[in-house]
């Protein structure tokens, strides 16, 4: 049988009027290559101000041997003119009916923009930093639970640790950055648990 094309459409908000959408879309280029096109929109209100923080992600999968598959990627987070990460990883999987590792290593940049009122005289421009990053997924599916445990680990060369905490940059970093710099990770854990009737 022909492999599925998935999509989903989702949208929720948060009694502070945060509001976030979100749209991905499965679909086979063949029967061994795939491609995943994922995005998202959080809407955050603060204060009175409105900022978005956007995620769009694609990537292909290839699999080239019944356990085997390997896996290109991108990915942008944040606001243009603002907070801009963008990604890029490779991987290897390896799945049984039961079970599957990934693991993967990537690379990017960070660009942190300045406030559009500043004084030109200033000359305050943004600021970039590269980013690596590697990721493990481990995963089970039993007959009737599965679950999954997967850990990302992000280092940047340069120090950003302080934005979004420092008080005296919200004079000079553009808005948007400082709300999205949760965006920021150093490093992210999740586990999930799932049953299938």
């Amino acid at each position: 049988t022909p492999a599925p094309v998935i999509a989903s459409l989702r949208f929720g908000a948060s009694e502070g009027d945060d509001q976030w959408l979100a749209a991905d879309l499965s679909l086979p280029l063949s029967e061994r290559l795939r491609l995943g096109l994922a995005w998202s929109r959080d809407r955050i209100d603060t204060a009175g101000d409105t900022f978005d923080s956007n995620d769009l992600e694609g990537r292909i999968d290839w699999q080239f041997d019944p356990a085997f598959s390997l896996l290109a990627a991108w990915r942008f987070q944040g606001q243009k003119q603002e907070l801009e990460i963008e990604q890029y990883r490779l991987g290897l999987a390896w799945s049984q009916p039961d079970r599957h590792v990934a693991l993967s290593f990537g690379g990017g940049q960070v660009t942190v923009h300045p406030r559009d009122d500043l004084p030109p005289q200033y000359g305050i421009g943004p600021r970039s930093t590269d980013l690596s990053m590697w990721r493990l997924e481990l995963g089970y599916q039993g007959t009737g639970l599965g679950g999954f445990a997967s850990l990302e680990q992000f280092r940047y060369d340069d120090d950003l640790s302080a934005l979004g905490r420092l008080r005296l940059l919200q004079y000079v970093v553009a808005p948007g950055a400082l709300i999205n710099s949760d965006l920021l990770l150093q490093r992210q854990l999740a586990l999930g648990l799932y049953g299938q009737y």
